[in-house]
């Protein structure tokens, strides 16, 4: 992550109580671009993060409060606990203090000493993560925001009918706050009863698992209720989503037209709601809102089919309606579908039908409300939600100690799980590994076996992932083009999205899925698989330089753990970074732990022979088979032979020197 092409300057907290220690990380994050404030005890720390900034590297060894304490007050205050906390400790370096500080809230924990480009790295990474979950807070304020501008009442109910949560327009239809409404059955809200009533809605889309209406009185006023499944990853019903329309205009509507047929002219020519009049299939009346809405003049309208009006997809639940209702059976008047408009496209709409006497002859009265944009915000919050589930849902597996391969494919189970991606079954992951330019399909999900086959491996350029790795775009198509380079026995007619998972300018891997022919383009599927990318690319990386982290220190770790020759580290501030366990044993100590922090000067039988030692260090940047008395800890002399090589940053300053020592007698 790269904090030189946004407009706010990156501030880190750096805490150590050691000046020279704190000093060293301070100048390896300014030289990286970042701003940094210095805090040298847990209590300043406290006081300094109330100003909000990006990032905390945290020591433990503080003088005060310990660093463990001082990340768990920091995570337990909301007003900061989203704040990353990075644990940097030259102490506290076993694995215990390692999982004690992951455990106590810290996103992340390294050990003195370490490489200027792992720390810049895993900074980057914990900055990566931050803003992920940002953009997860910002689209769920949107989702909120949205959710609460709709005029009709919505809440979600669970599976046994508690409300878990509610928008604005319910709490003023209720006339209670949203805290006395969650948690209690809908029932006993709207109805005043402990149990569902009669013809329940609720009730029958539980059993239907379709949406169900029901047409009840609230106060003196008409409401229609319409109950919609939710439906989990894994296909089971999981809620509902409930809206309560007012109706009250069309019901005092149609009770006015019974009374007078003038006042029902009028009131019909007038109606904000288009009405129309349907009888043997064939339009015979409509006002000219409808008209309006479908884009013509009611003149040409009269005396054409219905069939002319009604999107095709529609035609079996109108249809199958309007006859029964005609053949006086008893059919849920309220229902939505979808008009089709002059130029072709469409309109939401909700009908309210009932049958009427027109010219002595049965005929359908319907009144028709536009609903489009209430569809449209129906639309949105649905996609928001989903983007924010699979979002959270790839933030909460990445914090799981799961391998890279199992993630992707679970990602790949996400994306095919949302219910509006008009997907087909099956996709795929790849990512860039050891070789350059060349992907490597690492998860998939019902591609077959001649598929994974032929698209184990992809060279970047190749085929429309290979196009998409190479161009840094996402690749479209709808049917089987010249770009789709690669072919198998048995390939049927299908299209791509092809969408690039970048970091930091390079290109790490590519998402793939597959679409039927002649699918459109569509830009809140590309927003939503872009979304998707953004999140894996901090995930890969992450995992990528943990990894990378974890084989160097592995072999480092090993090699200072088991040589016979004593190995020490000293820091530019003149004490001991590290010491492994030969070392303890030639100068007499238990445990390397307690040649930790100290001067580097008390190990010297003469202080003075050091300050030579160090000079030729510092001319040559190392000294070589160099005879040294040291002192053991019972004050005995240790004659010991060293070698010694001085560590410098990209600037020329040393930021450790690396002793080998072997005794002599």
């Amino acid at each position: 992550m790269s904090n030189n092409n946004t407009h706010k300057k990156i501030t880190i907290l750096n805490v150590d109580d050691e000046d020279a220690a704190r000093y060293a990380v301070s100048r390896i994050l300014r030289q990286a671009g970042f701003e940094v404030i210095e805090a040298a005890n847990g209590a300043e720390v406290l006081r300094l993060v109330k100003k909000n900034p990006d990032l905390v590297i945290l020591d433990v060894n503080l003088p005060d409060i310990i660093g463990f304490e001082v990340c768990r007050r920091i995570k337990a205050d909301p007003a900061t606990s989203s704040i990353p906390v990075l644990h940097l400790s030259a102490t506290y370096q076993d694995s215990q203090s390692r999982v004690k500080g992951l455990e106590g809230g810290a996103d992340g924990y390294l050990t003195h000493p370490t490489e200027p480009p792992v720390l810049i790295s895993t900074v980057k990474a914990l900055l990566r993560m931050r803003q992920a979950e940002t953009e997860v807070l910002k689209a769920a304020n949107r989702w909120n925001a949205t959710f609460d501008a709709i005029n009709d009442a919505i809440y979600l109910m669970d599976m046994e009918g508690r409300i878990l949560q509610c928008n604005k327009a319910m709490t003023k239809l209720i006339g209670k706050s949203s805290d006395e409404i969650i948690g209690r059955a809908c029932w006993e809200l709207i109805h005043g009863t402990s149990e569902p009533i009669e013809g329940c809605p609720f009730v029958l889309m539980r059993e239907t698992r379709k949406r169900e209406t029901l047409v009840l009185p609230i106060n003196d006023r008409w409401f229609n209720l319409a109950v919609d499944p939710l439906i989990g990853e894994d296909g089971n019903l999981i809620g509902s989503v409930h809206i309560i329309s007012d109706i009250t205009e069309s019901k005092r509507m149609e009770e006015e037209l019974q009374q007078s047929e003038e006042k029902y002219r009028n009131l019909v020519e007038r109606a904000n709601d288009g009405i129309t009049i349907i009888q043997d299939e064939i339009v015979k009346y409509v006002n000219p809102r409808l008209a309006e809405m479908i884009g013509d003049t009611a003149e040409a309208i009269i005396d054409t089919p219905l069939t002319d009006y009604i999107h095709p997809d529609e035609f079996p639940k109108v249809f199958d309606r309007y006859k029964r209702r005609m053949a006086g059976e008893d059919v849920t008047p309220i229902y939505e579908t979808i008009l089709m408009r002059k130029d072709g496209s469409k309109a939401y709409v909700e009908l309210n039908a009932g049958v009427i006497t027109y010219q002595g002859r049965p005929a359908d009265f319907v009144i028709v409300r536009d609903i489009t944009e209430r569809k449209q915000a129906e639309e949105e919050i649905r996609r928001n939600y989903d983007i924010q589930r699979v979002t959270n849902s790839l933030l909460r597996l990445s914090l799981e100690d799961i391998p890279l391969e199992e993630l992707l494919n679970r990602a790949v189970d996400l994306i095919l799980s949302i219910p509006w991606l008009a997907f087909e079954s099956r996709g795929g992951i790849f990512l860039v590994e050891d070789e350059p330019n060349v992907l490597v399909m690492k998860a998939q999900n019902g591609l077959s076996e001649p598929i994974q086959k032929a698209c184990r491996q992809v060279p970047f350029g190749r085929c429309l992932c290979g196009q998409a790795a190479l161009a840094q775009e996402i690749q479209f198509a709808n049917y089987l083009d010249a770009r789709h380079q690669t072919r198998y026995e048995g390939i049927t007619p299908h299209g791509h999205y092809c969408v690039p998972i970048l970091s930091a300018g390079r290109t790490v891997g590519v998402i793939n899925m597959y679409l039927r022919e002649e699918h459109p383009r569509n830009e809140k599927e590309e927003q939503f698989l872009r979304a998707v990318a953004d999140v894996l690319a901090g995930i890969i990386k992450r995992r990528q330089a943990e990894k990378a982290l974890q084989v160097s220190e592995e072999e480092y770790r090993t090699l200072f753990e088991y040589t016979r020759d004593a190995i020490i580290t000293i820091g530019s501030d003149g004490r001991l970074l590290s010491a492994n366990p030969a070392s303890a044993v030639m100068l007499g100590y238990e445990s390397p732990e307690e040649l930790v922090g100290m001067p580097a000067t008390k190990l010297y039988m003469n202080p003075e022979e050091r300050k030579v030692v160090l000079a030729e260090i510092l001319e040559k940047g190392y000294i070589q088979s160099y005879e040294i008395t040291f002192v053991k800890k019972d004050g005995m002399p240790v004659y010991v032979i060293a070698t010694s090589v001085a560590r410098r940053d990209e600037k020329g300053n040393i930021i450790r020197i690396e002793s080998f020592l072997q005794g002599y007698y």
